[in-house]
């Protein structure tokens, strides 16, 4: 979707800790589908994982990407926790 291509590749700088193998999710996407879902009233990884599932298809349409499951919540809580809170956005620019 062309609206969050720019927002996309600021959150392409996020640093992704998980191992190769663990990659079937780009982190971006799980990243910008988390923030969708929480815009949109989820306040739990399960309520993420159901935005993600509800919403899969249209998701998988509008940004071009092939998921054929959404990730489970607690692959979901894997990800976010993994995150550093010291800047997370040290590499990005302001807008």
């Amino acid at each position: 979707m062309k609206s969050f291509e720019r927002f996309l590749s600021l959150l392409t700088t996020i640093h992704d800790p998980r191992r190769a193998e663990g990659k079937l999710y780009k982190l971006p996407y799980v990243l910008l589908f988390s923030i969708l879902a929480i815009v949109s009233g989820a306040n739990s990884y399960r309520g993420i994982c159901t935005f993600i599932k509800v919403n899969r298809r249209k998701l998988n349409k509008a940004f071009k990407i092939s998921w054929k499951r959404p990730p489970a919540h607690t692959a979901i809580r894997y990800i976010l926790q993994g995150l550093t809170a010291k800047r997370p956005f040290a590499n990005m620019r302001p807008i």
